[in-house]
C-alpha cells in the first residue's frame, strides 16, 4: 500500500467508512469496521451523525472543496498559454492517429500515472468518482485497472500473463474510431443478441429499460446522433448477448462480443453522478461473469457499489413491496448491486463492499419473505426476492436464510414434478449460490437444517439435469460447485466409513464432472477442479499422497472452509 494511503492526515488516508466517506470527512479509522474498511482490511469507525448535523457538515465541506478546487482552476488558467503552446518543430512531429480512450484523457503532469503503478487504494475513493473526477485518476482508468486485476486477489495484483481476453483484444486492437461511430453495424444481427440479453439476463437484473435500448439501436445503425453513456450501454449489452453460449457457440459470436466491448470501452464517455455510470458499470460487472479473460469481477463491483453509494441510492426510502418500480430506477440498481456484491464476495470467500449496517433500514420495506416467495406460478426467484436472501444471511453471521431455503427447495420439488419446463437461466444460477450459502451457514451447531447432506445433493442434481447449459455457466457457478462438494465432505466426516466413501464419492465426481466442463471456459477454476480430482482418487484407493495443497485459496476464507472439510475425513493439508 502506498504511503500516502496509510497517512491518515492526507486526504486519502482520512477517507475511511461510509459515512465519512460519503460526506467527505476524515475518520479516525477505529472499531466497528464499515464494510469497505473490512474489504480491504483497514480500522474505521462507523459514525451514527444525525440529519441535521450530516447536512450541515456536508454543506461546510462541499464549500472548502470548491474554494480549493476554483483555487486550482485559477491556477490552471494561468499557466494555460504555457501549457498549451507547442513549438513550430514539434507540431509537425504530431501523431495524428487515434488512440484509445485511456491515453485521450486531458491530464496535467502531476496527474500522469502508469496504469502499472496505479495503486488500488483509489478504489476505495468516493470523490474519485464523484467530487474529484479528472483528479489524479479518472474513472474510466479506474475501470480499465478492475478489468486487469487478477480475479480472486484482494491485494489487487495486476494479472499480466499472456490470455485471450476481450481487454487483451482492445489493448491490441490497431484502430480507435472516436465515440464508437464509424463501424457498420448489422441491424439483425444487432437485434438477435440485443433479444438475448433481454432474455437470459435482464428477467433477474433489469437494471436497463428495452424500450431504451430499442432506441438507441435505431440511432445507432443509422448513424444518427445518441448519448454517449447510452451508446456505451447499448454495445456492452450485444457484447453480454454475444458471449452467451446457450444458442451458440460460434467463434463468429465470440469475435463479434470482442468488437462490441472494443466499441463500448473506446467511447470516451465522461463517467458522472448518474444512473447511467452505475447502469454501465453494473453491466461490466455482469459481462466479467462470462467472460475468462475480462478481469476481476470482484474489483469492479467495488465501482459499482462507490457509484450508489455516491447516488445515494443506499439511502433511499423504496416503496413498499408489491409496488412496481420502473426498469432501471435506483432501487433496482441498488438491489442488482447488491446480490452481485454478495454473490462474486461469498463465492471468492472475500468480504463484500458494503454491509446491512451501512444502508438505510428503510431498506427492510421491501423484504420479501418466505411464503411469498416462489409463488406456485412464478418464474424462478426474482431480484427482490434474491435481494431479500442475501440480505437476510448478511444481517448476521449466525443467519442461515433456513426459510428461504427451504421454500425455495419446496419450488424446485414442485417444478420438477410438474414438469413446466427449465427455471430461467440466471434465476437458476443465482439461486443456486444463495442455496449453497444457506447451506454453508447451516454447518454451524445452532443450525436447525436437517439433512443437509441430501440437500447439497439436490441441488447439484439442479445443474445435472441442465447439461445443456453447463458451457454457458458464469464463472459464479465453479465456486458454488466446489463449495457444495466441500460441505458434502464437511457433513458426512462423522458417517461409517463405507457410507461414508459412497455418499461423498457421488457428490464429488458429479462436482468434478461440472467444473471439468466450466474449467475449459475460466482456467481459474482448474485448481478447484484438480483438487476435487485427487480427492475423489484418494477416497478409492488408500496410498494415494493423503496430502493436499490449497494455497490458490489463501488470502480467502475458503482456505479455512477446506482445510476443516478435508481434515474432517482424515485428509491433510500441506503448505508451500
Amino acid at each position: 500500500m502506498s504511503e500516502s494511503a496509510e497517512n491518515v492526515d492526507s486526504a486519502r488516508g482520512g477517507l475511511a467508512c461510509q459515512n465519512c466517506r460519503r460526506r467527505k470527512r476524515k475518520c479516525d479509522r477505529q472499531v466497528p469496521r464499515c464494510g469497505s474498511c473490512i474489504r480491504r482490511g483497514l480500522d474505521c469507525v462507523m459514525q451514527v451523525i444525525k440529519s441535521i448535523d450530516g447536512q450541515e457538515g456536508a454543506v461546510q465541506s462541499l464549500e472548502k472543496e470548491i474554494s480549493n478546487l476554483e483555487a486550482q482552476l485559477s491556477r490552471l488558467q494561468t499557466t494555460a498559454p504555457a501549457l498549451h503552446s507547442t513549438p513550430a518543430v514539434l507540431q509537425q512531429q504530431i501523431n495524428p492517429t487515434p488512440v484509445p480512450f485511456e491515453a485521450s484523457i486531458s491530464t496535467i503532469d502531476t496527474r500522469e500515472q502508469s496504469i502499472d503503478t496505479v495503486d488500488l487504494d483509489v478504489l476505495r475513493e468516493v470523490e474519485t468518482v464523484s467530487l474529484y473526477r479528472g483528479e489524479l485518476y479518472s474513472l474510466q482508468k479506474m475501470t480499465r485497472r478492475a478489468l486487469r486485476l487478477a480475479n480472486c486477489d484482494p491485494r489487487g495484483i495486476l494479472d499480466l500473463t499472456p490470455k485471450k481476453s476481450l481487454l487483451a483484444s482492445y489493448d491490441a486492437s490497431i484502430y480507435s474510431k472516436p465515440n464508437g461511430i464509424g463501424d457498420y453495424l448489422d441491424y439483425d444481427i444487432a437485434v438477435y443478441y440485443a433479444s438475448k440479453y433481454f432474455s437470459y439476463i435482464h428477467p433477474t437484473f433489469p437494471i436497463v429499460s428495452e424500450a431504451v435500448v430499442q432506441s438507441i439501436l435505431n440511432k445507432v445503425t443509422v448513424g444518427s446522433q445518441s448519448n454517449l453513456g447510452d451508446r456505451v450501454m447499448f454495445y456492452l449489452i450485444i457484447s453480454i448477448g454475444a458471449i452467451l453460449p446457450i444458442e451458440s457457440s460460434a467463434a463468429f459470436d465470440t469475435r463479434n462480443s470482442a468488437d462490441y466491448f472494443i466499441r463500448a470501452m473506446e467511447i470516451q464517455y465522461s463517467y458522472d453522478e448518474s444512473a447511467t455510470t452505475a447502469q454501465i458499470l453494473l453491466l461490466l460487472a455482469i459481462y466479467s461473469l462470462f467472460d475468462p479473460g475480462t478481469g476481476s469481477s470482484w474489483h469492479l463491483m467495488d465501482l459499482v457499489t462507490q457509484a450508489c453509494i455516491v447516488m445515494g441510492y443506499h439511502q433511499l426510502q423504496p416503496e413498499p413491496r408489491g409496488t412496481a418500480a420502473a426498469d432501471g430506477d435506483g432501487v433496482k440498481l441498488f438491489q442488482a448491486a447488491y446480490l452481485l456484491d454478495f454473490s462474486i464476495s461469498s463465492a471468492l470467500g472475500l468480504p463484500m463492499s458494503i454491509q446491512n449496517r451501512d444502508i438505510s433500514s428503510d431498506w427492510e420495506a421491501c423484504i420479501v419473505k418466505p411464503p411469498d416467495i416462489c409463488t406456485s406460478d412464478s418464474e424462478g426467484l426474482t431480484l427482490v426476492e434474491m435481494f431479500s436472501w442475501a440480505y437476510e444471511l448478511c444481517g448476521s453471521f449466525q443467519n442461515d436464510g433456513a426459510s428461504y431455503l427451504s421454500y425455495y427447495n419446496e419450488y424446485l420439488r414442485g417444478r420438477i414434478l410438474s414438469n413446466k419446463g427449465e427455471i430461467p437461466f440466471l434465476s437458476k444460477i443465482f439461486g443456486l449460490h444463495l442455496a449453497t450459502q444457506s447451506i454453508k451457514r447451516s454447518a454451524g451447531a445452532s443450525s436447525a437444517l436437517e439433512g443437509r447432506d441430501k440437500l447439497v445433493q439436490d441441488h447439484l442434481a439442479v445443474l445435472q439435469n441442465s447439461v445443456s447449459t453447463w458451457f454457458a455457466l458464469p464463472w459464479i457457478t465453479g465456486y458454488s460447485i466446489f463449495q457444495l462438494g466441500l460441505l458434502q465432505v464437511l457433513f458426512c466426516g462423522g458417517l461409517p466409513q463405507k457410507q461414508r466413501i459412497s455418499q461423498i464419492s457421488q457428490t464429488l465426481s458429479l462436482a468434478e464432472m461440472i467444473l471439468s466442463v466450466i474449467s475449459t471456459r475460466f482456467p481459474g477454476l482448474y485448481p478447484h477442479k484438480a483438487l476435487v480430482n485427487k480427492v475423489l482418487t484418494q477416497m478409492a484407493s488408500s496410498d494415494v499422497e493423503s496430502r493436499h495443497n490449497i494455497d490458490f485459496l489463501d488470502g480467502s476464507d475458503l482456505y479455512e472452509f477446506c482445510t476443516n472439510a478435508l481434515m474432517s475425513i482424515g485428509m491433510n493439508i500441506s503448505h508451500g
